[in-house]
């Protein structure tokens, strides 16, 4: 097994050295030697024309031998690599030989496929465990540990030369492919000092304080003055818990939209991971240009783009697919939200959790006042209720028999649920199925199964509820990108979006 100062971390470990670094292979035996590392193996690095590819090129090529080796886990270093005898959180220093083993309990406590022992962050770190984080987007592959099934991956569908997609890029976005990856926290193995690139050498190069400051923007910041990192998780549950899915088309001006959507975000959702889903029918440019925007956006963002072809149904057939969280938040993206503190997503999540009756959530455009679609009748005849759910102690929802696409958070197996019973179809992905497909699929089969029914049998089967109580809406405004209620059929949704633009104009610059 591979061991550091007697932790079991693989079975078996392997650093890349080019056959002239002569001076990294001695920097690598001092620290076999220094941290008591068992059973490392020197893995001779390749060099490919294409020299950008040289590194990735490696990295593949270890894979593949492991693989015929029938390794089910390896560690992966790259020469420049430094273990950090005093693993630093924030302020907070430890012993390495004290937190390996504690870091070791904790991996085997969770679903994993690759954990990072050093990264270089480049969006929101997500505590799930005292020393683990997981990671959606980072760089740096000096130091892993990876499963079987992760390399197997990686191997069929890396291809450096089409997408430029390099090795240390790839590990994170793996979790893009329905894999888990995380990173210590602390860091336990930072990249080295005062070292110069081997392919392309341009002077010594000390990466400390940008990999550091990283640390400091996408984690250590939000652990406030004598915090510890169990209060810490526990402020993470949202975004543990939550993606947040966005889908749009292309619309003119779309951009304008979707930027006043992410700018009307309450802080508690900011950190999820949102996938952005954009009906695209309209051929590349637009995709280019929305790409770019998350790119190049000064306010770190966790995304993943991806798009449709035939509408809303699609879109939600392909949030479903990639979900992972036991909840999602479904947003159009010419909606906002009027007030960032109106709406107690912590208390909410807790809130599904405990009851398991609750299983969709909508956030109101009007003020939770009852409106004909609000009520139907059961087969007994009986009105459905619109009145606070008297179950849940622990903040107010209203019952509602209400369906729309409107804003809302949906319990992730339910919606799935309704979506292959009631929504799937041979055409999605086939013919454009319009804007109104999901919202009138499922409007017209609730009533339907309600008139069949005893309303108290059902009832919970569906879980249906408004947010706040009676009274207590307009959460959200529809700023209508595609001008539909710009006639006689306009809503309040509609005048409190304005009256929201006009009161908070877009910056120059995100």
């Amino acid at each position: 097994m591979f061991k550091i100062l007697g932790t079991e971390l693989a079975e078996k470990g392997f650093f890349i050295n080019l056959d002239k670094s002569t001076d990294r292979l001695e920097r690598i035996n001092s620290q076999v030697e220094e941290f008591e590392i068992e059973n490392l193996h020197r893995f001779s690095a390749l060099t490919d024309p294409f020299i950008q590819f040289s590194c990735t090129k490696s990295h593949l090529s270890l894979f593949e031998m492991a693989l015929n080796e029938n390794l089910e886990v390896i560690a992966v270093f790259e020469d420049d690599m430094q273990i950090l005898n005093e693993p630093q959180l924030k302020n907070t220093k430890y012993n390495l030989s004290e937190i390996l083993p504690e870091i070791k309990n904790q991996i085997d406590s969770i679903d994993w496929d690759v954990i990072l022992l050093g990264c270089n962050p480049k969006s929101y770190l997500i505590p799930v465990s005292e020393n683990l984080s997981r990671n959606y987007s980072s760089t740096g592959g000096w130091a892993y540990i990876i499963k079987k099934n992760a390399m197997e991956f990686l191997l069929k569908n890396s291809n450096y030369v089409r997408d430029y997609t390099a090795i240390d890029d790839w590990l994170p976005k793996l979790s893009n492919h329905g894999f888990n990856v995380f990173a210590t926290t602390p860091m336990v193995v930072h990249h080295g000092k005062g070292l110069e690139s081997t392919l392309q050498p341009r002077g010594l190069v000390d990466y400390t304080l940008w990999i550091e400051g990283n640390y400091e923007n996408y984690l250590y910041k939000f652990l406030k003055n004598d915090m510890t990192m169990s209060e810490l998780i526990n402020e993470y549950q949202v975004e543990r818990e939550v993606t947040i899915v966005i889908v749009g088309h292309f619309v003119e001006n779309y951009l304008y939209y979707l930027r006043h959507l992410l700018h009307s975000l309450p802080p508690e959702i900011e950190r999820c991971k949102f996938l952005v889903i954009y009906d695209n029918n309209m051929g590349t440019k637009n995709t280019l240009e929305l790409e770019h925007y998350f790119r190049n956006r000064n306010k770190p963002i966790t995304m993943e783009f991806l798009t449709s072809r035939t509408g809303i149904t699609e879109s939600m057939k392909i949030a479903l697919e990639k979900v992972t969280t036991p909840y999602f938040i479904f947003l159009e993206h010419d909606w906002v939200f009027l007030q960032k503190d109106r709406i107690d997503f912590k208390q909410l999540v807790q809130t599904m959790d405990k009851y398991p009756f609750v299983h969709a959530v909508w956030f109101n455009k009007d003020d939770n006042q009852m409106r004909g679609f609000e009520i139907c009748g059961d087969i007994n005849g009986k009105i459905t209720p619109y009145e606070r759910e008297s179950r849940i102690e622990e903040m107010d929802l209203v019952k509602t028999i209400r369906w729309s696409n409107n804003p809302v958070i949906f319990r992730k197996t339910k919606m799935q649920e309704w979506f292959d019973k009631y929504v799937d179809n041979p055409t999605i992905g086939v013919n454009h199925q319009g804007q109104y497909n999901l919202e009138d699929n499922m409007i017209k089969t609730y009533r339907k199964i309600i008139s069949e029914n005893d309303w108290e049998s059902i009832k919970d089967e569906w879980g249906t509820y408004l947010y706040g109580n009676i009274g207590e809406g307009q959460l959200v405004g529809h700023t209508d990108a595609s001008r539909r209620y710009q006639t006689s059929i306009r809503t309040m949704a509609e005048d409190n979006a304005d009256k929201y633009v006009s009161e908070n104009p877009l910056p120059e610059k995100d």
